[in-house]
């Protein structure tokens, strides 16, 4: 399995450089391949990205994961098969989704050769000051799907600048780390697993002396409607003896990736840009007996063996 990485980020943000960088690190007996693309008529980045042993496809005329989707998977295949590359990176448009990028490596005849690992999100912090940037549904999207995210620029930026960025990135869900560095790459970022850790956390206003959560790796794919007769089964009338303080959860359903926010009186549905692995995170005010009838249940809605795309 060839280990791919997607670095994201917006406009300007330092991508090409941290690839760049990441070259140094290639073993010389390896072969490593990049997927980039350039949204104007001339691929400025496919040919700023030419080094002994890489091997570059270009997907050109608009972003890799909308207008050129197709090329995108066809140009994921053909590197595949013709370089047989060690490692594999993909560096979308600052205008890109990448959650679709995502999603292509984890489609059928392309996830059967690769093995995704952590998306890296770039972010420039001394930007944060402009709202057009925070505003921005890409921007927004880029820091949902982030595995890990990197500040750039590092040297540059005030300690405003950096404490926006924690400030952001403290309150996601699911938790995320910050690393920095002025273009540098630590080679380290390649090999991190996609996903996060459990942070199960007292609900705003409640002393929740009991919670639990369980992760699931992405490839595992639930059914929509059976997850969501499951969680009503947990919270209502439920097998928690006083309802739940707070539920939140991410899922690989048949269909789509959906978030679960909500408490025994309200679930709320809603699509998700995150795909680093499916979770679950319940508090309580009261313990149950027992945690494994809740999961048991919760994973009664798997489908066995199946892989979305």
């Amino acid at each position: 399995m060839t280990p791919a990485t997607v670095v994201t980020g917006f406009l300007g943000a330092g991508k090409t450089t941290l690839i760049l960088d990441a070259f140094r690190f290639r073993p010389p007996t390896e072969r490593w391949a990049v997927v980039v693309n350039e949204r104007g008529s001339v691929g400025i980045d496919g040919a700023l990205l030419t080094a002994d042993g890489v091997s570059v496809r270009e997907v050109a005329g608009g972003c890799v994961c909308c207008t050129a989707g197709i090329e995108l998977e066809v140009a994921l295949v053909s590197i595949l098969r013709e370089v047989r590359p060690n490692r594999l990176l993909v560096e979308p448009s600052g205008a890109a989704r990448p959650e679709r990028v995502i999603d292509a490596l984890r489609s059928r005849g392309i996830r059967e050769a690769v093995e995704p690992r952590a998306t890296l999100c770039l972010v420039d912090p001394r930007r944060l000051a402009d709202p057009r940037v925070t505003r921005s549904e890409i921007f927004q999207t880029q820091l949902a799907v982030a595995d890990r995210v990197i500040e750039t620029h590092a040297a540059a930026a005030t300690a405003e600048d950096r404490a926006a960025l924690e400030a952001l990135v403290a309150g996601a869900w699911p938790p995320r780390s910050v690393d920095w560095t002025d273009g540098a790459l630590d080679p380290a970022w390649l090999d991190l697993p996609p996903g996060g850790g459990l942070r199960v956390l007292p609900a705003a206003g409640h002393e929740a002396i009991a919670g639990d959560g369980r992760i699931w790796s992405a490839a595992r794919v639930f059914d929509a409607v059976l997850l969501e007769l499951a969680v009503q089964g947990i919270v209502r009338p439920g097998l928690l003896p006083e309802g739940v303080l707070r539920i939140k959860g991410l899922f690989h359903t048949d269909r789509g990736w959906r978030r679960l926010d909500g408490t025994s009186d309200e679930l709320r549905w809603t699509p998700s840009s995150w795909r680093g692995d499916s979770r679950l995170e319940i508090l309580t005010a009261t313990a149950p007996a027992a945690w494994d009838p809740i999961w048991t249940r919760l994973e009664g809605s798997l489908r066995t063996g199946a892989q979305a795309g």
